[in-house]
């Protein structure tokens, strides 16, 4: 109701101001025609007015002005006219007099509404209340959807921190579980996966926790990469016997340099694209190691994982990284490759997945950062 009360105002104020600027342009119209017509006759007039004392010549002439009707003040009501100007005459080459008229309200009034000049003024401000109107909209559109956006963010930080809270309780009776499990008589490959798994919930539980007030941003050292998703395979190969993962051996320029994002984030994203791979050879029976490797590219560094398993539909292949697309997954939601994809573009990296001759590639595009070291180094050559 506001929005359409001020939208009503600015609409009346438009046409107030044009038609304020077309009376006045009559008004100033008037005048000079008034005084261009009456000099014509300016001594025929003076001699009436002077000598005989007789202002119907004058009446009859301003009858015939042709545009508002322009009256001598003295015969005007002060209610009812406005503008009043002078018109001076002669008698015999000499200044005779002057005459003061006045324009009548009403009349100069209707010339005005009925002018092009207000005519093109009006539709001038109705255009640019149209302009205005659209442009008014689309600004509330996005001021509505940017606190939707705002709101929903804030209520998802919200329910991230209370999930981390909330699962803390029972995280520390599993974590004490895990301690106690390392006894002589238990079985250490269980003992080993209880506690990584332990772990890695407790790393989410903590993500989530400081997600909900800062962001991912962090650091991670390049070579630390390796051995984290040769970790990560060992414990999978608990679940999915028989896989394992070929680690590469990084050459001391590539180990040197770091990565954005904390450790712990490049753990999950390790995990989500080892275990899809591992995954996809257990379905496929394959057990052919899976091939990590790590190439710095310019600026960039390119962390690809080859496995040997069913491969991926070419009509999947644009939509994967989206949530709810998933390649061998009958009850997958995709939130594991959207996670990689979104963590990537946020510190301006990118996700590939392409079928190779037997099985898929996926690989991570991030950005380095440059140590101090390499810097120092660099300035010293």
């Amino acid at each position: 109701m506001k929005k359409h009360l001020k939208t009503l105002i600015f609409c009346v104020l438009l046409g107030a101001l044009a038609f304020a600027g077309s009376m006045l342009l009559e008004a100033s119209k008037t005048q000079q025609e008034t005084a261009t017509y009456l000099s014509n006759w300016e001594e025929e007039i003076a001699k009436a007015l002077l000598l005989q004392k007789d202002d119907q010549l004058l009446k009859k002439l301003l009858a015939h002005v042709g545009r508002a009707n322009v009256r001598l003040v003295r015969e005007a009501s002060a209610q009812t006219c406005l503008g009043a100007f002078e018109v001076p005459l002669t008698l015999y080459g000499l200044p005779a007099t002057s005459l003061e008229f006045c324009q009548p309200v009403w009349g100069l009034a209707r010339q005005a509404a009925v002018s092009p000049v207000f005519m093109g003024l009006l539709i001038l401000a109705l255009g640019l209340f149209s302009v205005f109107s659209r442009v008014a909209s689309g600004i509330e559109r996005q001021r509505e959807r940017l606190a939707q956006k705002l709101a929903l963010h804030e209520e998802l930080s919200r329910v991230s921190r209370q999930v981390a809270h909330d699962i803390r309780s029972p995280l520390s009776a599993l974590t004490m579980l895990a301690q106690l499990s390392h006894g002589p008589d238990e079985d250490s490959d269980r003992a080993r996966l209880l506690s990584a798994a332990v772990g890695r919930i407790q790393a989410i539980a903590d993500d989530l926790h400081e997600r909900g007030k800062t962001s991912l941003a962090g650091e991670t050292a390049l070579n630390q990469l390796p051995q984290m998703a040769a970790d990560l395979a060992r414990e999978l190969a608990l679940l999915m016997p028989g896989q394992s993962l070929n680690i590469p051996v990084l050459s001391d320029s590539v180990a040197a340099r770091s990565l954005p994002l904390r450790p712990e984030v490049w753990q999950r994203l390790l995990q989500n694209l080892l275990k899809n791979a591992f995954e996809s050879q257990v379905q496929a029976g394959r057990f052919d190691p899976l091939e990590l490797s790590i190439q710095v590219q310019g600026a960039s560094v390119r962390i690809s994982l080859r496995d040997r398993g069913l491969g991926i539909d070419r009509s999947l292949l644009p939509r994967l990284g989206a949530e709810g697309v998933t390649a061998h997954k009958k009850n997958g939601t995709g939130l594991g490759l959207a996670f990689v994809q979104r963590t990537l573009a946020s510190v301006g990296g990118a996700l590939e997945i392409r079928n190779r001759d037997q099985g898929a590639e996926v690989t991570l595009i991030c950005p380095c950062l440059r140590s101090r070291s390499q810097v120092l180094s660099q300035g010293t050559a």
